[in-house]
């Protein structure tokens, strides 16, 4: 059969053209042919023929579900192939920039070239997310055909493929399911140590530091700490806790904070927020305070959440949201006396004892600091017990001057 032109005129190279854009989309050259003459030589027409009126009229047209999980199905999109995220993401660019044109209309399901295998990857997940948008499989031709658009769908899927994409980059994954299943690996290896680090620390018996923590599956666990633990301790015991946000995003993962007096665990793929206090996230460098020191005593509420989605803004008008996030360490600093003077009065609003009639002793630190003469105090400030020593040892002994070289040493 040969082409005669299209109808009201027109190039037969332009003619050509077209005819091998059709082969080229999967189609049969006879069929593609007989739909350009039957469209009058129009190439949208043509498509549009052939995509609806099979060459093989006992095979039906399968239907998309529009219903289906879009973030699971990209997550087994990405799993499997990180290239296919990117390849279906370019694709649904360009045809939310011209959803009426030709590019990628039609998509063809077989082949080892890029679309095909982004089709194919995370069990067949890519072709379904592109039947959300509104493909459907023609499988006369072998093709993916975008017969009934639905822009809803495609900005939740392209939204999704986007998210893909970006903690990939962050992430420095570029080709293969292997590299972003070694970040994962190496992410849960890193939390076993953490949990395994945490073995062995019992709940104190007497007054210590009671937290909430809020998982974002809404679960509330309750949990007591001795007051000078540290905020790495908490880490550690959120390490053991089975509903915490996943291990690593594109904030990043686990890691080892090396700058303070000894090595402490963070994770940055979590974000820790003072449910009390919204616009206060702990931040690493605070790994290293005691829970009296930020303020976490004598109780505390902590939502454990996931990094990636705890973007606080303050661009809003509202006076409460201008405000300025309390600092932990910028507040004005307090005379040495007055703060030997909490440490000291603690406990006297604690009520009396029933039996004895006097209030119960609290030690807040371990017995073995109590014989160094102000040196419980001064970790009971939140100073390292090395600092405290040393402050000690160079004041003679004089609490007072050990606080004042304390101080001088934070504000330098």
């Amino acid at each position: 059969m040969k082409f005669v032109g299209r109808l009201g005129g027109g190039s037969r190279k332009r003619d050509e053209e077209d005819l091998r854009s059709l082969v080229a989309m999967g189609f049969d050259r006879s069929a593609a042919l007989t739909a350009l003459q039957a469209s009058g030589g129009r190439l949208e027409r043509a498509i549009e023929r052939l995509t609806t009126q099979q060459s093989a009229p006992a095979q039906p047209v399968k239907q998309f579900d529009r219903d289906i999980d879009i973030d699971r199905e990209v997550e087994a999109l990405v799993s499997d192939d990180s290239e296919a995220a990117r390849c279906l993401l370019t694709v649904l660019i360009d045809v939310a920039a011209s959803p009426s044109g030709n590019v990628h209309r039609v998509l063809p399901i077989k082949g080892n070239t890029p679309i095909p295998m982004a089709l194919a990857a995370g069990n067949r997940a890519g072709e379904r997310v592109l039947k959300a948008v509104g493909y459907q499989v023609h499988t006369g031709s072998g093709t993916l055909a975008l017969t009934k658009y639905n822009a809803d769908q495609l900005v939740l899927v392209k939204a999704s493929l986007e998210r893909a994409v970006t903690r990939l980059d962050t992430l420095g994954i570029s080709s293969t399911a292997q590299e972003l299943n070694a970040v994962r690996k190496t992410a849960q290896q890193n939390r076993k140590l953490v949990a395994a680090s945490f073995a062995g620390t019992n709940e104190p018996q007497g007054v210590g530091a009671m937290l909430v923590f809020v998982l974002p599956s809404g679960v509330t666990i309750r949990r007591k700490f001795d007051s000078d633990h540290t905020l790495d301790k908490v880490i550690r015991f959120l390490a053991t806790v089975d509903d915490t946000p996943p291990d690593f995003n594109d904030r990043g993962s686990w890691r080892v904070l090396v700058d303070g007096p000894a090595p402490a665990w963070w994770c940055d793929a979590w974000s820790i927020v003072d449910a009390d206090n919204p616009s206060r996230t702990f931040q690493p460098e605070h790994a290293f305070q005691t829970l009296n020191h930020l303020g976490l005593w004598p109780s505390a509420t902590l939502r454990i959440q996931d990094s990636s989605t705890n973007m606080i803004s303050f661009s809003s008008s509202s006076s409460q949201q201008k405000q300025k996030a309390p600092s932990l360490t910028s507040a004005t600093k307090p005379k040495p006396s007055e703060l030997i003077r909490r440490v000291e009065n603690r406990f006297d609003q604690q009520p009396l004892s029933s039996i004895s009639g006097t209030r119960k002793q609290h030690f807040n630190v371990a017995k073995s600091v109590d014989k160094v003469p102000g040196l419980a105090q001064l970790i009971g400030m939140g100073f390292t017990e090395d600092n405290a020593r040393s402050a000690l040892r160079a004041s003679d002994g004089n609490l007072q001057r050990a606080l004042d070289t304390l101080l001088r040493g934070a504000s330098s």
